[in-house]
């Protein structure tokens, strides 16, 4: 016995109208692999931050021979080579860190070969009442291997300057803080991505 007319007709809307107002398959699909690609990537920031942690706060050390197979300096004229590199933009002047006795302040002022507790009290070198910049007694040194090199090694703290005399740099820094400073560590990067042009993008611990 034949269906009616109107039951077939019934029949085909349903089995063939589309789902709705509810997200396609595509769109389904293509949210599970951005959620995907976001446990990705947390995950490999994660690791980083764990690599990070190993080779104590993301200093190179020093005559340490790499497990892997990728080309990583190993002798220290090559990291000092790297580091130059890298965050040498300016190289005529270096700041270094400092940190008071007294108060445990501490900052970065310009390295100068004049700072020192003898020349202080000399009257040679008079910060903070005279800063540097303006100091006629300013005997600043070059970013040399051997300044790189006492860094590298830990027994002190340099800084480097992100903009060069001609108003140009080699690196972008970005400081996060609080306690969702890995969210905001994931967006920045995401939102670098489409227009970084393969230029690395790397996190690192601070002191």
């Amino acid at each position: 016995m034949s269906r009616p007319a109107w039951c077939r007709i019934l029949r085909r809307r349903i089995v063939g109208r589309p789902a709705g107002n509810g997200p396609s398959v595509e769109a389904t699909r293509s949210g599970d692999l951005r959620q995907k690609l976001v446990a990705l990537t947390a995950e490999v920031v994660q690791t980083e931050d764990e690599l990070a942690a190993l080779e104590s706060d993301g200093q190179l050390t020093l005559g340490a021979t790499p497990a892997s197979a990728v080309q990583i300096p190993r002798m220290p004229a090559e990291k000092i080579a790297l580091f130059l590199d890298l965050f040498g933009t300016r190289r005529s002047v270096y700041p270094k860190r400092w940190e008071s006795s007294k108060t445990g302040k501490s900052g970065y002022s310009p390295a100068c070969g004049n700072d020192s507790f003898a020349n202080r009290q000399t009257g040679i070198c008079q910060k903070p009442k005279i800063k540097c910049a303006e100091c006629c007694h300013q005997r600043f040194p070059s970013l040399a291997e051997h300044a790189i090199e006492a860094h590298l090694r830990g027994e002190q703290t340099l800084g480097v300057y992100a903009i060069g005399t001609d108003a140009t740099g080699r690196f972008l820094s970005a400081d996060f803080d609080g306690e969702g400073w890995r969210d905001d560590v994931l967006a920045y990067r995401e939102s670098l991505m489409p227009s970084a042009h393969g230029v690395p993008c790397r996190r690192v611990r601070p002191r």
